[in-house]
């Protein structure tokens, strides 16, 4: 997807926005510490490869349509 070409983005905050599809590819956003997607239409199963961004700090993904077991993360950093 083209938002993985944003690879100095820092924060996504894109949530309230009736996003629907399935979750983007962020494996390059090397930089990307905040993510904010809350109350979209996401579906399908979130990538569990989001957790090899190093300096991700904040995930919020409530109020969207993930499927299961890798929908229910456990983070700590």
């Amino acid at each position: 997807t083209t938002i993985g070409l944003l690879t100095e983005l820092t924060q996504m905050n894109l949530d309230n926005n009736r996003l629907y599809g399935t979750f983007p590819t962020l494996v390059n956003l090397n930089k990307l510490n905040q993510i904010y997607l809350q109350n979209n239409n996401l579906t399908g199963i979130f990538p569990s490869s989001i957790f090899n961004l190093n300096v991700l700090q904040r995930v919020y993904l409530s109020n969207n349509f993930f499927k299961g077991e890798s929908s229910l993360l456990i983070f700590n950093r």
